[in-house]
């Protein structure tokens, strides 16, 4: 396996995690979720983390796309992916205390089509 593969796993890696706030909040019921519960308490300590994590794909992805085969700049759904990535990102930035409700939607339909351009370039790659 060379580094722009290692790296790419990584980067598939990081983005499940950074997708485990969300999915954690949908696939549990409401009152499992009251704060107090282990589940609660999990979900707070990994908001730094998600941060962290956030930022750490962008880099793998980043260097996963420079040393890859194909033209950084052409189009292609890893293209795609890292795109919507960033885009995260800088919509990350607007998730401020006083409008988090206005922005956590597109927050997380980037995150959505971020996992779809991956899957979508998954699928071309093997």
């Amino acid at each position: 396996m060379n580094i722009s593969s290692f790296l790419a796993w990584i980067s598939v890696i990081l983005l499940g995690l950074t997708m485990l706030l969300w999915l954690i909040r949908i696939a549990t019921d409401k009152k499992w979720f009251k704060e107090g519960s282990k589940l609660y308490e999990f979900h707070e300590k990994m908001k730094k983390p998600h941060e962290m994590l956030g930022a750490l794909l962008v880099i793998t992805a980043l260097v996963h796309g420079i040393l890859s085969s194909a033209k950084i700049l052409s189009f292609n759904w890893g293209t795609a992916s890292f795109v919507a990535i960033i885009l995260l990102g800088i919509s990350r930035a607007f998730l401020k205390d006083e409008n988090v409700e206005k922005w956590r939607i597109p927050h997380r339909i980037l995150g959505i089509i971020s996992v779809a351009f991956l899957i979508a370039h998954l699928i071309i790659i093997f």
